[in-house]
C-alpha cells in the first residue's frame, strides 16, 4: 500500500471518527488547529451536496471537533473564497488546475492561500512551512516541492501586487 493510500485512509479514518481524539480539555496549538481546518476542508470536497455550515456543525457534534476561532474562521474563510483560491493555484500550478490535484493537496494548498492572502497579522512564511509540514504528512513526499513553488510564487504575486498598490 502506498504512503499515499495510506494517509487517504487515515483522514477518511479521522474524518468517520475512528482515529485519534485530542484531550478535549488541552487547548490545540496553532498545527493542530490547521489539521483539524485541513480536515474539514478534506471532508467539505467529499459533501458537495451539504453546506460548510453543516459540515462545521456535524464535525462539532460527531467529532467532537473543540471550540476554536482560529478553526471556525479559517474553515468558513477558505470555504468562501474557494473559487478566487483556486484561481491563484490554478495561475501558479504549471499546467495543473486545482481539480486534478489529489483531495490531500487540494485542501493543503487552500488552506495555506487564505493564510497567505486573506489571514490578517500571519507571516505568509509560517503559512507556506505549515503546508510543507502537513504534506510531508499526509501526501507523498514528492508533492512537498510542488505545493512550495506554488505557494512561493503566489506570495511573490502578493508582494509585487501590494508594492504596486503602495506605488499607485
Amino acid at each position: 500500500m502506498t504512503k499515499r493510500k495510506k494517509c487517504y485512509i487515515i483522514l477518511c479514518n479521522y474524518i468517520l471518527g475512528k482515529a485519534y481524539w485530542f484531550d478535549l480539555m488541552q487547548k490545540l496549538n496553532r498545527h493542530q488547529e490547521r489539521r483539524e481546518v485541513l480536515f474539514l476542508l478534506f471532508e467539505t470536497l467529499f459533501k458537495e451536496d451539504e453546506s460548510p455550515e453543516l459540515i462545521y456543525s456535524l464535525s462539532r457534534d460527531e467529532r467532537q471537533l473543540p471550540e476554536s476561532n482560529y478553526i471556525k474562521d479559517t474553515y468558513f474563510g477558505v470555504t468562501s473564497n474557494v473559487k478566487a483560491i483556486d484561481d491563484h493555484i490554478n495561475a501558479h500550478a504549471k499546467g495543473r488546475s486545482a481539480s486534478q490535484m489529489s483531495a490531500v493537496t487540494r485542501s493543503i494548498l487552500r488552506l495555506a492561500v487564505y493564510e497567505i492572502l486573506y489571514a490578517d497579522g500571519l507571516e505568509p512564511r509560517i503559512a507556506i512551512n505549515e503546508a510543507v509540514e502537513l504534506s510531508k504528512e499526509f501526501e507523498d513526499i514528492k508533492v512537498k516541492g510542488f505545493i512550495n513553488g506554488i505557494l512561493n510564487a503566489i506570495y511573490k504575486d502578493s508582494l509585487e501586487n501590494s508594492e504596486e498598490k503602495n506605488d499607485g
